[in-house]
C-alpha cells in the first residue's frame, strides 16, 4: 500500500493512504483531534479505574499512546484491543513524533505499541495491555465486554460498509450498559444507523474547526 507522512497544523505527523486516498488524522492537527474526541469526549467521561477499550483501525498507534500517556497521568488500568486489516510499516510508524509531542518520557512505549506482536494480549506498562487483532471489522466476532469505543476508521464515504447498522449493533452488544462509543463523524446517516443499533446519540461540538463529533451511549 502506497503510504506517506505529512506534518499537521500542530506539528504532528498524519499518514496519507493513497489506496484510499485519506488521511488516518486530521490535517488540522493529528494529535488536536485525537485528545479532543477519544480522550476528552471518551476516555475523560469515564469514572473508572479499571476501563476496557475497543478501538476500530489501530493505525498510526495515536490514541492508543495518548490512552496510554492519560493511564499513567491518572493512574487507571487500561485493556487495550484493536483489529485493523492493513497495519502501518515500521519504515512510518518509526517516523512518528507523537512521544516527542505528547510524553518525551514514555517514547520507547511508544516504538513497543507497534513492536509487539499481533493477535494476543502484549504487556506495555503493568496497568496497559494491548491486543492488536488483525482482523476485518466486519468478518470479526467480540469476545469481550468493553466500557470505550473508539471508532476510527476511515471516514464513511470512503469505507461506508464499516458504518453500518449491522456493525453497530455487534458493537453494541459487546459493550456494558451505559458504556460510550466515541467518533470524530457526524454524518446524519452514521447518527442514524448508532440510533437504530440501540444507542442514545449526542451530536456534540467537534475538535478544532470541526463543527461537530457523535458520542453514542449504549441504552439497550
Amino acid at each position: 500500500m502506497q503510504r506517506k507522512l505529512i506534518q499537521t497544523s500542530d506539528g504532528s505527523y498524519t499518514v496519507i493512504d493513497n489506496h484510499f486516498n485519506e488521511h488516518f488524522h486530521s490535517v488540522n492537527g493529528a494529535i488536536g483531534e485525537s485528545e479532543y474526541v477519544f480522550i476528552e469526549q471518551g476516555l475523560k467521561k469515564l469514572s473508572k479505574t479499571c476501563v476496557n477499550i475497543f478501538e476500530a483501525g489501530f493505525g498510526t498507534g495515536l490514541n492508543a499512546y495518548l490512552t496510554l500517556a492519560y493511564s499513567i497521568k491518572h493512574n487507571i488500568s487500561v485493556h487495550y484491543t484493536a483489529v485493523d486489516m492493513y497495519p502501518l510499516d515500521k519504515s512510518l510508524s518509526d517516523q512518528l513524533n507523537y512521544p516527542e509531542l505528547i510524553f518525551p518520557e514514555c517514547r520507547r512505549f511508544f516504538k513497543k505499541l507497534h513492536s509487539t506482536d499481533w493477535n494476543t494480549f502484549q504487556e506495555i506498562i503493568p496497568s496497559f495491555n494491548l491486543r492488536k487483532i488483525a482482523a476485518d471489522l466486519i468478518t470479526y466476532n467480540f469476545d469481550e465486554e468493553f466500557d470505550l469505543i473508539y471508532f476510527d476508521a476511515f471516514s464513511p464515504g470512503t469505507q461506508p460498509e464499516l458504518w453500518t447498522k449491522e456493525i453497530f449493533y455487534k458493537i453494541n452488544k459487546a459493550m456494558i450498559t451505559n458504556g460510550l462509543l466515541v467518533t470524530y463523524s457526524s454524518s446524519g446517516n452514521v447518527r442514524r444507523s448508532l440510533m437504530s443499533a440501540g444507542f442514545h446519540v449526542e451530536k456534540i461540538k467537534g475538535p478544532g474547526k470541526k463543527r461537530h463529533m457523535l458520542r453514542a451511549i449504549k441504552i439497550s
